[in-house]
């Protein structure tokens, strides 16, 4: 069993910790609901330039946090390294509300995107200098559940405003948020393993490369941990096709219903405005607020589950539920809200609350210690570089609708549950005498 740096939970050190999760959530929650329809609708951007950005930036991204994280292993720099890539992230977020061209705030959103996916590999690193291992998995699914809070809210706001929802405004308050809920984590959460400098920064970067590289010609001998990453980034992938076409699916199998009769969910009821053009903003804002609170309290629930029962196992039931709300989503899609609220919307919030929540623990009972951060990195590449799903739901649903392109998202959850139940996880070793 790897060594803890901690021999018990620093609260107020996983306090802060968790507290990122609930802030950095804002951003992705701005960029889904508010950014994407003000750069097409109000800056005259095309679909295909803000998808070309996201993608080309997730790229960048997926391919330097192995070496950032390998380089996180060989220095005291993860903190610094955690507050520059965040305040990057904050300001170039800040930067989209000003007065600019849609190439302009594409530029902007590029550049918050990478420093928001590199400060995720820095934020993991620091979950072993405020807990062990036995307790890893429910501080994970803290961070998880509540980071859902920032999505709350986001989507509470657009339920609540609407339309009228002016998109520059609430993102720089989204931004001062952002600031706000990671700034004690910035401040209180120390590095606390016991690393020494040992050469330039030069020299380290290329040190942490070939090594990146070598683990990853390695991967093969190690069969447990390959086998996670695979199926890793095939439940991911489908997690990222969902999460960015639910607005455009629930729209579409929606449309006509909302039109003809209403549509009603959790007691209430949805119509469209006489002389106005029929939108289901409200109704997606609810869907949305309810999949992020199902999402936090799954993400406690779970996390405990991973620490006292298997967080493989949590894993491999969190695929398969997440396999299910698919299912549901095509099969009371446009027909009754209500269950495809009970299965799309919550059954999607407790899979991807659990293949986060526990994945992060997996990865911590399967990595070496002395190359964590390395290893969180490629572990990031799975959760980065994930485009089968969004390339294969756009062609399926320009030719045969968007039910078979949803339904089509199983296989990849097939492939990855397979992977998952290939692992053998290694039996713990005697833990060491003091």
């Amino acid at each position: 069993m790897q060594r803890d740096v901690v021999d018990r939970v620093d609260r107020p050190g996983a306090a802060a910790w968790v507290l990122y999760d609930t802030g950095n959530s804002i951003y992705s929650a701005s960029v889904t609901f508010l950014l994407a329809p003000w750069l097409v609708d109000h800056l005259g951007a095309s679909r295909t330039a803000f998808g070309a950005t996201q993608t080309a930036s997730m790229v960048v991204a997926g391919l330097m946090v192995p070496v950032l994280g390998a380089l996180c292993d060989r220095t005291r720099w993860t903190r610094p390294l955690l507050i520059a890539a965040t305040l990057i992230a904050v300001g170039a977020m800040a930067a989209m509300t000003l007065p600019s061209t849609a190439t302009q705030v594409l530029a902007w959103f590029a550049l918050a995107n990478v420093a928001y996916q590199a400060a995720l590999v820095f934020y993991d690193a620091l979950l072993p200098s405020i807990t062990p291992l036995r307790r890893a998995g429910l501080v994970s699914g803290l961070g998880v559940g509540l980071g859902f809070a920032g999505t709350i809210l986001t989507a509470g706001s657009l339920a609540l405003f609407g339309a009228g929802l002016h998109a520059p405004h609430a993102m720089r308050v989204g931004a001062i948020a952002f600031l706000a809920l990671t700034l004690p984590c910035l401040v209180a959460v120390r590095d606390r393993r016991r690393i020494e400098r040992r050469a330039s920064a030069a020299t380290l970067a290329g040190d942490a490369l070939r090594d990146v590289l070598a683990t990853l010609r390695g991967l093969p001998r190690h069969r447990p941990l390959l086998l996670f990453l695979l199926g890793n980034f095939f439940l991911t992938d489908v997690i990222w096709t969902a999460a960015l076409f639910f607005a455009d699916y629930t729209t579409t199998v929606f449309h006509e219903m909302f039109v003809a009769s209403g549509l009603d969910v959790f007691g209430l009821r949805f119509e469209p405005t006489p002389g106005q053009e029929p939108k289901l903003t409200a109704f997606l804002g609810t869907l949305g607020a309810a999949l992020n609170v199902g999402a936090l309290l799954f993400g406690i629930a779970l996390g405990a589950l991973a620490d006292r029962w298997s967080a493989l196992g949590t894993m491999r039931i969190a695929g398969v539920v997440l396999g299910l709300a698919l299912v549901g989503g095509v099969a009371f899609g446009g027909i009754h809200a209500g269950w495809f609220a009970a299965t799309m919307v919550f059954g999607g919030a407790f899979g991807m609350a659990g293949v986060k929540t526990a994945g992060r623990k997996v990865l911590l009972e399967l990595a070496p210690r002395e190359r964590l951060a390395e290893h969180i990195g490629l572990y990031g590449i799975t959760t980065k570089l994930s485009v089968l799903g969004a390339v294969s739901y756009g062609a399926i649903a320009d030719v045969a609708g968007v039910k078979p392109a949803l339904l089509a998202q199983c296989v990849q959850i097939a492939i990855g549950l397979a992977c998952l139940w290939a692992i053998r996880m290694p039996e713990p070793a005697a833990t060491p005498s003091r």
